[in-house]
């Protein structure tokens, strides 16, 4: 094991290793669904997030690089040889597996939902170069992108397409590469985009206000688990990603110094994405309850070059989300790579054919060719959804709390993440209570979601 490990790749620096994590990270949640969150729910909701990601999601984004650090292997391989020098059960190793899976059903959908913006991208593109830049110009859905299953499919086809050509060329010449130009440049977009929107009218202290307004006509439990699911998703917390990119990790990088960086950038990346959309919405005096990534498109109609801006917004959350799905297959291709000693490629190949299936049956519930509801009114894509954000990922993340407070040797635990006592034994605290925490909104969860 020790020999595998030394040849292992790694991270070729500190730098790198933020830019990766960073961009595995910051996603369409970032760009879309917070803005959305805090105009739904306001300061409550912000107020639950950072107290879901400070007493959950942190720490167990801790235990999962502190397990992949140890172990230099695929999240099976990792948990195997923990439980091995904790002198645990090994069928912990199944946890890898469950990882595997979510990682997996996470990308199909996940890329599903790129593809809508990257069509979006292509609509504004096209209507630029028949229009040009004008002062204002309708904006509308792009019906080919939101009905009509073959477009939806082609666009989320060449998604995967892309991710994978990152993957196949591994971690140093692919994933270090291109996070080291993306993530960048959707920070530096979202900069200028924040900054133009208020030039343009956007009232900077109103939108301030909002994240500090405690009212909202939404239950309290109703907010909870949308900051909880938020929370999770957003640190990839419960799909294995971070135990990968923790076996890349050399032990010169000081696991609380990096992902305090990390944990501030996502926040920042959040904050300009709301500086964005908040500022037309009080422009447009638009604020629809029913307000979507679909919807936001109309936002950008009432402002000036609102086509252009349409564009780079929705340029933006193409390149957050690509680099987090190339984190999502990496998961999956590494662990197979890994386990059945088959070529990155051929892993590749794999992914690839297993997420078109399970994201081209995705694709087809967006469409009106497939219009099931199921449960509470919800439609099918609906369900496939929450079943995998707020069912499958809580379930793994109470199992590997479980195991990194209560099964993982407290000297190995204290060792690979190198804090203080007190520091340790806040974590230690944490992340054991972690799974009643859990369980009560899984079960919150289930019963919205039946009821």
């Amino acid at each position: 094991m020790k020999t595998y490990s030394e040849s292992r790749s790694q991270w070729s620096s500190g730098r790198a290793y933020l830019l990766v994590t960073i961009g595995a990270i910051v996603g369409l949640g970032n760009i879309i669904q917070f803005p959305i969150f805090v105009t739904q729910y306001g300061g409550l909701f912000i107020l639950f997030y950072v107290l879901c990601e400070l007493a959950v999601a942190i720490p167990l984004l801790f235990a999962e690089l502190m397990i992949g650090r140890c172990g230099k292997q695929n999240a099976v391989g990792s948990i195997a040889i923990v439980s091995m020098e904790s002198n645990a059960n090994r069928q912990w190793r199944y946890l890898g597996w469950f990882f595997c899976l979510i990682s997996l059903l996470t990308l199909s959908y996940y890329t599903v939902q790129a593809a809508f913006s990257l069509g979006y991208v292509a609509g504004f593109v096209k209507t630029l170069l028949s229009v040009g830049i004008i002062d204002k110009t309708t904006i509308v859905p792009i019906h080919d992108v939101m009905k009509n299953f073959f477009t939806l499919e082609f666009f989320f086809i060449i998604f995967l397409i892309a991710t994978m050509c990152v993957i196949v060329r591994g971690i140093n010449r692919g994933l270090e590469k291109i996070s080291a130009i993306v993530v960048p440049t959707y920070f530096i977009i979202l900069i200028m985009l924040a900054f133009y929107t208020d030039i343009q009218g956007g009232n900077f202290l109103a939108s301030l206000k909002i994240l500090f307004s405690i009212h909202s006509d939404q239950s309290i439990f109703t907010i909870l688990l949308a900051a909880m699911g938020y929370a999770f998703f957003k640190l990839n917390v419960g799909m294995g990603t971070m135990i990968v990119y923790g076996s890349y990790l050399p032990y010169s990088t000081s696991l609380g110094r990096s992902t305090a960086i990390i944990v501030i950038f996502d926040a920042v990346i959040s904050l300009l994405a709301y500086f964005v959309i908040y500022p037309l919405m009080l422009q447009s005096n638009d604020f629809s309850a029913n307000l979507s990534n679909h919807h936001i498109i109309y936002l950008f109609s009432n402002m000036p070059n609102g086509v252009l801006v349409a564009a780079f917004f929705f340029l933006a959350a193409v390149l957050a989300a690509w680099t987090c799905t190339i984190a999502m297959a990496e998961m999956v291709t590494v662990t197979l790579v890994e386990r059945f000693n088959v070529t990155r490629f051929k892993a590749v190949i794999i992914v690839f054919i297993c997420a078109v299936i399970i994201g081209s049956f995705a694709a087809l519930t967006h469409t009106d060719l497939i219009h099931i509801m199921l449960f509470n009114h919800l439609q099918l894509q609906g369900i496939t959804r929450n079943m995998t954000s707020n069912i499958l990922t809580p379930i793994a993340a109470i199992l590997i709390a479980i195991f990194s407070g209560w099964v993982m040797n407290k000297n190995i635990s204290q060792t690979e993440l190198n804090f203080n006592l007190i520091l340790y034994k806040i974590w230690l605290f944490l992340t054991r209570i972690a799974p009643i925490f859990l369980m009560t909104m899984l079960g919150i969860a289930l019963l919205i979601l039946l009821i």
